[in-house]
């Protein structure tokens, strides 16, 4: 009994710490209004009455409920190539980007290796200096790769941090694995693949979901190298759309007497730009909450010292 009533004030917080937990618990709670407020506003922008979003009477909740904006999006021409491009270039560089970060990843980590300090310096550098953007773009077309998928994806599939990362977790792994492998007659290949890479298997689905995002998220890069509007990624043609190509709406909308028409063309692209943000970053919003374990174990992978 004694001992209960120990333990039940050895766990009893003062007013100081119960003061601290609930300045904390003020602070997240109002970051995390702060951070779904956009969101929250895109979506009732998307759902809501192209009048209503014209004349700006939508904040949180859906004026006029209507889901014309999303049918609007789905039958626009190019927006089903645009998918399955980002498609191909998601699943391509995810899976070379993986198998060439544990390639380079696990040299690094084997003692024999000749210079191998030196070779993770020269991995380093390239993170702090790069060639600059115009020597990237002739190194493309002297290469014959622009205007095509590789010119996406080659570039993407090599990551330093990535290559970074996951050495720093090879090297937490006991080295007793690896010498007990070469003794049983296992090649360095064998080694990695059925030994190295089961056990590193948090690690790799970090690599995997940071690369996978980055390709979700990228456009600059199509915009770059791309010519061909048969070969752009998702969110380029987000970009074309809403930013780089204006749909000459706005110019005309001061000549009233054109009718209403030309009116209600310029209130649906109002809230269509709503509605893309929304069809664009839903299935990565809807997944993420699932996977955030993964992104902090990475990120606390990545502060470890040697």
């Amino acid at each position: 009994m004694l001992l209960a009533k120990q333990k039940h004030h050895a766990f009893k917080k003062t007013p100081g710490q119960i003061f601290a937990d609930v300045i904390i618990y003020i602070i997240v709670g109002l970051a995390g209004v702060v951070t779904l407020l956009p969101m929250v506003y895109i979506l009732a922008m998307s759902l809501s009455d192209p009048g209503a979003v014209l004349r700006q009477e939508v904040f949180l909740i859906p004026v006029g409920f209507t889901l014309d904006a999303f049918k609007t999006i789905v039958q626009l021409e190019g927006i089903g190539r645009a998918y399955l491009n980002t498609g191909i270039y998601l699943v391509s560089i995810v899976v070379l980007s993986d198998l060439a970060t544990v390639l380079a990843a696990y040299p690094l980590c084997v003692r024999r290796l000749f210079g191998r300090k030196f070779w993770t310096v020269f991995l380093i550098i390239p993170m702090f200096f790069g060639g600059g953007l115009i020597p990237s773009f002739v190194l493309m077309v002297n290469l014959g790769l622009y205007n095509s998928y590789w010119a996406i994806i080659i570039p993407s599939i090599v990551s330093l941090w990535n290559i970074v990362l996951v050495r720093t977790y090879f090297r937490t792994l006991p080295y007793s694995l690896f010498e007990s492998a070469y003794i049983d007659g296992a090649n360095d290949l064998q080694t990695l693949f059925k030994i190295v890479v089961p056990l590193a298997k948090p690690i790799v689905a970090v690599i995997t979901l940071y690369t996978a995002v980055g390709v979700w998220n990228s456009w600059f890069n199509a915009r770059l190298y791309l010519a061909d509007e048969e070969l752009y990624p998702l969110q380029y043609y987000l970009a074309q759309l809403l930013v780089f190509k204006p749909t000459g709406i706005e110019d005309k909308i001061d000549v009233i007497d054109k009718g209403a028409e030309l009116i209600n063309e310029y209130m649906q692209a109002s809230q269509l730009k709503y509605a893309m943000i929304i069809f664009v970053t839903g299935p990565i919003l809807c997944i993420y909450p699932f996977l955030q374990k993964y992104f902090i174990k990475g990120a606390l992978i990545g502060s470890l010292k040697e």
